[in-house]
């Protein structure tokens, strides 16, 4: 901004010498004494006019970094002087050379609009006021360092304006391809970085499993001529690393092209970009650069909490609205949950598509990501077709026009198949997994499955499995005439197949919740759970014992379905873990050290999980949560981890005796199917 308001400027004063050569004047454009009345036709209301044009298109602009404006109003060799105050006690203003500085705090914790006001003057004494409205966002430059010393350890953190967050490198990269660096929030999970000199800049080098590795950034060209941009780590390959004050960022080269190292919308991964997108009006806008934190500052950095994710929707209608009274190119900080029916898909590589309600107000969505917020559309296992119903986590930009942006799928409902109107358990539970815990849905869900475990006979809680083997807990079970299921004449047992209508919760994972009974089969469909084939040839995990810092998929082998090789997604079904038998969608599973053992987490969309064991009355169930409470062993014989319980060892395993595919805490010698630490491939 600084550039261009001084650019502004220069060309009017040119402007002005120029007409004055042209009249004949010959000598230079003087400024008229005090008193001297202005040209004809030329007013103060000119001057006002001038300076309404140069800076009406920055109305409600977000500033996180110091600016400058005018001081003077030159026209036809008059001089309008321009005075000005802020209505915010943390921003002070400078006059200097002609040009006032906006002079912004480092760090802001709550988004502010101010306004500045400019009282325009004439030579006879004669003002006129004229405000413009600002912007303050989010944010703490507070802690960077611009000059990192060599030999001291500092965190490399960026501050995401559009997350409202302030995030942290790790060592791990995005889907372990070492192309995207992935960050945290909490400052002692983020890696201890340091620079050595080299000609131009620094390299930044950090400690990964004990080797010393650098921060590389890299280019490939295809042979379509698109150049792809990524940075990770290289215990070989190092990059140069240079600060520009103006914009506050670190560049380095990459075929002798400068990039800035950051990232940028609403992304929380550390990459690289050209640097012509980046000038000191987007820096911290829609531009968020990597920076050094002090070791000593980051341990006393505390995060700011976490904007919750929506529960409530938002209707397209009210997204439209709030999206038309967005700038171009602007984002909302807020995310919104949003749902709608999908009526055409733009783009399958990134997930461009519309959706539509029943009103037929139609939105369109640009990227489109699962529910890890990590796997593009392109790499989906189940993508959403015409026809599929969707609800999505997202905040609201305006690119000609309103639209989702990097949209997160919370919830998808393929469209009926069937003519019974139906909706498979699997969808129940991509619904159920969407929703915030202790909550349900307003609508009601006609689903059928076959009672495989009746865990409460007082209030009828049971299980049901459907053709595939997706199971789903039922919470409550009531006849159509309002009885409870003890107070059944003809209660449903193991092995019966029922239709129930419910809406769908989430306690603890996906669930129907006092669901009615509508058509019950007495005996029919039931699974077949007692000795399964065997199959011809046994399959066996190529086990491995995991090792701090590398990422792993804890998976294991259900033997009583085609010897099918099941990993763990990161979310819950019912009170087990729900599995996958796609790799790609395994979640990444890591072992902390602790003393006397190991703590057990997975990383699911940027967000760290710890997987503890918590008894529950009688049982022991697995949960994710924040914090660890479950200390595991390795155990050599088994090959995976085991915890002791209220003196007795659990491993993670399903039911030999079944065709489960979920898994939880198990005795360790229950003989069940139990998990193991495998490498994946995930390229």
């Amino acid at each position: 901004m600084k550039k261009f308001l001084a650019f502004l400027l220069m060309l009017s004063m040119l402007l002005t010498a120029f007409v004055a050569c042209k009249n004949g004047e010959g000598d230079e454009t003087t400024l008229a004494p005090e008193g001297t009345e202005a040209p004809a036709g030329v007013t103060i209301d000119d001057a006002v006019e001038y300076l309404t044009s140069m800076y009406k298109s920055d109305e409600g602009k977000k500033t996180p970094a110091d600016y400058q404006i005018i001081a003077q109003i030159p026209i036809d060799g008059i001089k309008f002087e321009v005075t000005w105050t802020v209505d915010l006690e943390t921003i002070t203003l400078t006059l200097e050379n002609g040009l006032y500085t906006v002079d912004l705090p480092s760090k802001n914790e709550a988004e502010i609009t101010y306004t500045l006001t400019a009282t325009v003057k004439d030579s006879a004494g004669n003002t006129v006021e004229k405000s413009f409205t600002r912007v303050l966002p989010v944010y703490d430059n507070s802690a960077a360092v611009t000059e990192p010393k060599e030999g001291e350890a500092y965190k490399l953190f960026i501050v995401q304006a559009n997350l409202g967050q302030t995030l942290f490198l790790t060592g791990e990269t995005q889907n372990n391809e070492n192309k995207f660096i992935m960050t945290t929030e909490t400052p002692a999970d983020g890696l201890e970085f340091m620079v050595e000199k080299a000609t131009g800049g620094v390299k930044i080098y950090t400690t990964i499993n004990g080797t010393k590795t650098y921060v590389y950034a890299h280019t490939t060209t295809a042979a379509d001529g698109k150049v792809s941009k990524y940075v990770g780590y290289s215990t070989e390959n190092s990059s140069i690393f240079t600060y520009h004050a103006d914009v506050n960022a670190w560049f380095t080269k990459c075929d002798n092209i400068d990039y800035v190292f950051g990232t940028y919308s609403s992304y929380s991964t550390a990459c690289i970009s050209e640097s012509s997108y980046i000038n000191a009006e987007n820096t911290g806008v829609s531009q968020f650069v990597v920076a050094f934190m002090s070791k000593e500052a980051a341990e006393a950095f505390v995060p700011s909490e976490t904007p919750k994710d929506p529960t409530t929707l938002t209707s397209i209608k009210d997204i439209l609205a709030i999206g038309e009274k967005l700038e171009h190119n602007a984002n909302t900080v807020e995310k919104y949950l949003v749902t709608g029916t999908v009526t055409e898909i733009k783009n399958e590589t990134y997930g461009n598509l519309y959706i539509t309600d029943a009103e037929g107000n139609t939105l369109y969505i640009y990227g489109l990501y699962d529910k890890d917020g990590t796997t593009r559309f392109d790499a989906m296992a189940n993508k959403p077709e015409v026809g599929d119903t969707i609800t999505v986590i997202s905040i609201v930009s305006n690119y000609n026009g309103p639209q989702l942006k990097n949209a997160v799928i919370k919830s998808h409902v393929k469209a009926p198949t069937t003519a019974d109107g139906s909706t498979p358990i699997a969808d129940i539970l991509n619904i159920g997994n969407g929703l915030a815990h202790n909550t349900a849905t307003t609508e009601q869900y006609t689903v059928k499955g076959t009672i495989t475990e009746v865990k409460n006979t007082t209030y009828g809680n049971f299980y049901i499995v459907d053709e595939a083997g997706n199971s789903l807990y039922v919470y409550g079970l009531y006849d159509e005439a309002g009885a409870r299921y003890d107070a059944m004449a003809n209660k449903p047992e193991v092995g019966d197949f029922v239709v129930l209508y419910s809406v769908v919760s989430n306690y603890n994972g996906p669930q129907l919740k006092n669901a009615v009974l509508k058509e019950l089969t007495k005996g029919q469909g039931a699974p077949e759970t007692t000795q399964p084939a065997t199959p011809a040839t046994p399959v066996e995990l190529e086990a491995v014992k995991p090792i701090v810092g590398n990422a792993y998929s804890f998976a294991f082998v259900q033997k009583n379905v085609e010897n099918k090789v099941l990993y763990i997604t990161g979310v819950m079904d019912g009170y087990y873990m729900a599995t996958t038998e796609d790799k790609l969608a395994s979640a990444n599973v890591f072992v902390e050290e602790t003393t006397g053992g190991y703590h057990l987490y997975c990383v699911v969309g940027g967000a760290k999980y710890y997987i503890n064991m918590v008894k529950s009355g009688t049982y022991v169930n697995a949960k994710f949560e924040e914090t660890a409470s479950t200390l595991y062993t390795y155990d050599e014989t088994l090959k995976t981890v085991k915890a002791d319980v209220d003196g007795t060892a659990y491993i993670f395993g399903t039911k030999a005796d079944g065709t489960y595919k979920t898994i939880g805490p198990m005795k360790a010698d229950s003989g069940c199917f139990y998990a193991q630490f495998v490498v994946v491939d995930k390229k």
